[in-house]
């Protein structure tokens, strides 16, 4: 199951899918990944689109968002930063977590945004 949400990183709207596993219930929690674009991409590519749905095929919950700047998120176009990518990274579990409630969180992904 897929659903849109709407996450946060300092002070920008960032536009993100959900994908649950079939048969996940409200009070239950697994682990889940943050699939992550490349430089210039956004979540609608088709490698993120992919990765996504098979990891929830494989019972996992999946987030792919669009950095700021990239995409459906705010943030100015064309201006790419590393460090920026990072603290969206760092922000996302926690927007994940009021929709899916992940029991935690791994980020996957060509970027080099990955926290450390």
């Amino acid at each position: 199951m897929q659903s849109t949400v709407a996450l946060q990183s300092h002070g920008l709207d960032l536009s993100g899918i959900v994908h649950t596993p079939e048969g996940l219930r409200a009070d239950e929690r697994r682990p889940a990944f943050l699939v992550l674009h490349g430089f210039g991409g956004n979540k609608e590519g088709r490698g993120q689109t992919v990765i996504a749905e098979q990891l929830a095929a494989w019972g996992y919950v999946a987030l792919r968002f669009d950095f700021r700047g990239c995409g459906g998120s705010g943030g100015e176009r064309g201006r790419i930063l590393c460090l920026d990518q990072v603290a969206d990274t760092s922000s996302a579990p926690s927007s994940a977590a009021a929709s899916a409630r992940p029991s935690r969180s791994t980020p996957a992904g060509p970027t080099r945004a990955s926290p450390p």
